[in-house]
This record gives structure tokens, C-alpha cells and sequence, in this order.
């Protein structure tokens, strides 16, 4: 079976996609600072950050294909720890693009659609970015380094989610549900409106660009060898 290497199984994402990615995948998933189980998934501890721990991944696992999922999300803790949460949202990534690019492996990128500031709606793939906090300007040079190094990476950008969260993570409805069984009062904004997917759904979405761009690369080659 394929070997499909998942960054961040942790986290909310990572974890949706490790379980769907099972039917059809052979799945080795990362995780750092959150120990996580999912059976029937093979985890492997490691500090993404660490280009030598990155590449000894690479060479071991040899993945069929590959999706980066994990980041450092909240846009306070980018706020506040600029060069930590840098170093993972963007060099992390970059890395990851040029490993994938040396060995021609498919690769799936997710990134969030606040790189846009929300004041012209509906957007396009196409459309300039303007991102208005630093999480937003960090997944723009993330998509940027990793096009620059790797072009045939799929940049997804991934809506508000919500959903089943394995321990020590969350969806964003997580919080609204514990302050109402708390009793307690919502305080919710006014001025956003947001288009959220499922964990299932956005996992779903990911694994279809991984196979689309397994296809692309497989009649490409096709194309070549017919032309010659």
C-alpha cells in the first residue's frame, strides 16, 4: 500500500485526516509537543523545525505523497512569538517543499483563507492576498516559499472548522460548546461572516488534491513518453 506522510496528527486536521486517509493509504503521521493516538496509524515524534530529524523522516518513510497540516494556528500566540511560530508556518514548510521537490513527491499544503482581510468577497485562487494579522503574513510566505521551491505544490486554503477534536485539540466551535455546558454567556463577533467546513469534509477535500495531483503527474509522464 501507498505511504502517505500527514505533518501535524495532533492537531484537529491532521488527526480528521489520519483516520479518513487509512482506507486507502498506508499512513505515517507527525506530531511534537501533543502525544496522540489513532489506531492503525504509525506516529513518529519529531520537531519538524529540525532539517536533519526532517530529512532522516523523508529518506525513512519515502512517502508516496505528503500533506502538511501542521502549523502553529493561533494568530495570538503568531502575535506574540513571531520568530517561534516562524520557524514552523514558514521555514518548516519551506523545507518540507524542498524535500518533496528533490524526490518529485506529491505534495499538499494547507493554508487559511485569512490571508485575504475579508473587504472583497467572494475570493478567487487567483485574487491578490491581504492578510491583517501575522498567522495570515506567515501562510503567505509559506505558500510563496514553497511554490518558489517545489511549483506543483498544492496550496489549499482552509476555511473555520468544526467537528469531532482529538485530546488537546480543537475545532472552532469547541470553546462556544464549553461556555454554554458551563452556563456561561457567548460574546461573538458581528462584523465576519465565515463559510466553515467540517473536519471530515475539509480531510476529504485534501486527500481528493493529493490524488488529482497523483493523476496529473502520472499523465504528464504518460504525455512525455507518447510524445518521444
Amino acid at each position: 500500500m501507498r505511504k502517505l506522510l500527514i505533518t501535524g496528527a495532533s492537531g484537529f486536521l491532521g488527526w480528521n485526516l489520519c483516520q479518513l486517509a487509512q482506507k486507502q493509504w498506508d499512513v505515517y503521521g507527525t506530531y511534537f509537543s501533543k502525544s496522540v493516538e489513532i489506531p492503525g496509524v504509525n506516529l513518529v515524534k519529531i520537531d519538524l523545525r529540525d532539517f536533519k530529524q526532517l530529512k532522516r523522516l523523508f529518506e525513512d518513510i519515502n512517502p508516496a505523497g505528503i500533506i502538511h497540516t501542521a502549523a502553529q494556528s493561533s494568530p495570538n500566540f503568531c502575535q506574540t512569538y513571531p520568530e517561534e511560530s516562524h520557524s514552523i508556518n514558514v521555514t518548516a514548510s519551506c523545507n518540507i517543499a524542498e524535500l518533496c521537490a528533490e524526490s518529485s513527491i506529491p505534495c499538499v499544503f494547507t493554508s487559511t483563507d485569512l490571508v485575504f482581510n475579508g473587504l472583497n468577497p467572494p475570493y478567487r485562487e487567483i485574487d491578490p492576498v491581504s492578510p491583517i494579522n501575522l498567522y495570515g503574513e506567515q501562510k503567505v510566505l509559506a505558500e510563496q516559499g514553497m511554490l518558489a521551491r517545489y511549483p506543483k505544490t498544492a496550496v489549499c486554503r482552509m476555511p473555520l472548522m468544526f467537528g469531532i477534536a482529538p485530546p488537546g485539540a480543537t475545532s472552532f466551535m469547541g470553546p462556544f460548546i464549553k461556555m454554554l455546558r458551563e452556563g456561561k454567556e457567548l460574546s461573538l463577533f458581528t462584523d465576519e461572516y465565515r463559510t466553515p467546513a467540517s473536519g471530515k469534509t475539509a480531510a476529504s477535500g485534501l486527500l481528493l488534491a493529493l490524488e488529482i495531483f497523483i493523476w496529473a503527474a502520472k499523465n504528464e509522464y504518460l504525455a512525455m513518453n507518447l510524445v518521444v
